[in-house]
Order: C-alpha cells, then sequence, then structure tokens
C-alpha cells in the first residue's frame, strides 16, 4: 500500500507527467513540449484520468482493507482450534499467551456464555451455520482493536504462517485426501477438524486429524525466537514481549 500511495502522490501531487518530459530532453518537442506550459499540463486538461486516479486509489484501499479482514480469520479459526485444545481435549496443555491475550479481550464477541466447556457446545453453533458464523465474528477481531500497541498484523502474521503449514499436511490425510478443495482454507478446514472431533469422541475412536493439527500448531509456537539479557521469548508470546520492551 505504501507503493500505491507514493505513486499517486508523485502522479497527482508532484507533476510526475512533466519531469519525465524534461528528463527525457522533450521540451522543444512540437506536441509533448506543450506539456510544459503549466504545472500538471496533463491532468488540468485530462479530468477523466483524474477521475480513473482517484478511483483507483479508493479501490486499491478497499481492496487492502478487505485483504486485512479477510486475514483476520487466521486468527479467529486458530484460536477456536486452540480452545478446542486447551480448555476440552488438552487441558493440561502449555498455553499460548498472545493467544490468551486476543481470546481475554475478544471473549464476549467469540464466545458467547464463556469459554465451551465440552465438543458439543463448541460445536453446536458451527453445526447450524458454521461458515456464516465465523465470518461474521472474524470483523470484530479489527474493528474492535485488542490493544493499541498490541501487535495484531504480528499476530495475524503468526497465525497464517500456522495455517500455510497446517493445509497441506492436512490435506495429505486419509481422511481428507479426497476432499482436497474443502481445506484450502482455514475456515473451512477448521470446521471439519472439529467435525472429525466430535464425531471420534461420540465413539470414543482416535482423533488422528485433530492431533496433526494440535502438533503442529503447537510445535510452531513453542519455537524459541530471541534470548535477550537472560529472558527467552517463544513465537507464543512474541507480541506480549513487544508491548513489555515498549
Amino acid at each position: 500500500m505504501t507503493n500505491i500511495l507514493r505513486d499517486h502522490r508523485d502522479i497527482a501531487l508532484n507533476d510526475r507527467w512533466g519531469r519525465q518530459v524534461k528528463n527525457a530532453e522533450l521540451q522543444d518537442h512540437e506536441i509533448l513540449g506543450m506539456t510544459l506550459k503549466d504545472t500538471d499540463y496533463v491532468l488540468r486538461h485530462h479530468p477523466v484520468r483524474c477521475g480513473l486516479l482517484k478511483y483507483e486509489m479508493e479501490l486499491q484501499l478497499h481492496y487492502r482493507a478487505t485483504t486485512i479482514e479477510h486475514l483476520t480469520g487466521d486468527v479467529l479459526f486458530l484460536g477456536w482450534l486452540y480452545v478446542v485444545g486447551t480448555r476440552i481435549l488438552r487441558p493440561p496443555t502449555p498455553r499460548w499467551p498472545d493467544m490468551e491475550y486476543v481470546l481475554y479481550k475478544q471473549q464476549n464477541r467469540l464466545f458467547y456464555g464463556g469459554f465451551p466447556k465440552t465438543l458439543g457446545e463448541a460445536g453446536l453453533e458451527l453445526q447450524r451455520n458454521p461458515l456464516a458464523l465465523l465470518e461474521q465474528l472474524r470483523y470484530w477481531l479489527l474493528a474492535d482493536a485488542v490493544d493499541l500497541h498490541f501487535n495484531m498484523f504480528g499476530m495475524i502474521r503468526t497465525c497464517s504462517d500456522i495455517w500455510d503449514t497446517m493445509l497441506p499436511v492436512l490435506q495429505e490425510t486419509s481422511t481428507f485426501s479426497k476432499h482436497k478443495s474443502d481445506l484450502s482454507w482455514p475456515d473451512r478446514t477448521f470446521a471439519r477438524i472439529l467435525e472429525t472431533a466430535f464425531v471420534a469422541k461420540a465413539v470414543d475412536l482416535p482423533l488422528p486429524v485433530f492431533e496433526k493439527a494440535w502438533t503442529i500448531m503447537k510445535d510452531a509456537i513453542h519455537k524459541p525466537i530471541s534470548e535477550t539479557a537472560g529472558q527467552k521469548h517463544w513465537v507464543a508470546d512474541a507480541r506480549l514481549a513487544e508491548l513489555l520492551e515498549d
């Protein structure tokens, strides 16, 4: 987005066309030389071009904003998976401080009535209309900021990296190998993970899909990233460590 803003500013405010004509030594050109008579000659005489520049700027802003909103889903869906693991299926597991902070700040938006205590509670709303529910909730993550200084974009990047690792692995499992197209995005993937876990748990069978997803997430967040003045930080607490350093 920075490059787009710089490009449009250069065209609209710094007379890029006039500079290019001068740099090309076309001042004496019969037609192009006329554009140097006034600053911003081209834009002054082409209102349609001005309108197109404005339209493109608004289009790019909308596209970037929509992309950011879409990426917040990576945090939301991984947050649900994390809650199912830490609160229901694997309670003794070490926690993810950054995710705990996000969930604590947004709990009322993401989990009505508190965290689910069973897979049945976790899947109750999802069984009715999983994608619509999660798509609606994801927008609260940025619309109602977690914290002014909390690096939410860093959190999005962490969760996106985990999904990038997880999705190809799950697509190759025997459970999903014939339905790879359903696992192209985190929203559908999370719904399928929860669905298979619910069915397997009901008949007291192993949870291979959940275990694989859980292991990938756990290994990713428990990876050490830095050690300063005797203090060691992991991926799991990277964003909170930034708050303390600031």
